[in-house]
């Protein structure tokens, strides 16, 4: 189910239904579309970058996409997830060298997670507060 923002939300609690939601998301890069993927499954409550789950990787290992990966800050001061209130502040988003699939196509799931984690990590703390 597509929703009104155009998310495709993956059920993280039933890992068959999990699995089919993965695989409309295939479908639609298949179909040519870029998708945005949040690989901790879901919002920060501290702030800092948690773990990343292993749907994502499998997911460009099957598709052979080129991940661009990316770091925020300032997003959780904005609205933090255990509250209702928006607090003015900035956003920056830093782009990092895309990862063409020929540059991982030899890494196993968990190694291309942890690199594209290891990546994430230093793009968000190079940005300046």
């Amino acid at each position: 189910m597509v929703n009104r923002w155009g998310c495709l939300p993956i059920n993280r609690q039933d890992t068959s239904q999990a699995i089919r939601d993965l695989t409309r998301v295939k479908e639609t890069i298949d179909h040519g579309t870029s998708v945005i993927i949040l690989p901790e499954g879901h919002r920060t409550l501290t702030g800092e970058i948690d773990q990343f789950k292993k749907g994502p990787f499998h997911l460009a290992l099957a598709t052979e996409a080129t991940i661009l990966p990316f770091g925020m800050k300032g997003l959780y001061y904005f609205k933090s997830k255990n509250s209702w209130q928006l607090n003015p502040t900035s956003v920056t988003w830093v782009f990092g060298k895309p990862i063409p699939f020929s540059e991982y196509r030899n890494l196993s799931v968990e190694q291309l997670r942890d690199l594209v984690r290891e990546t994430v990590v230093s793009l968000k703390d190079g940005i300046k507060d």
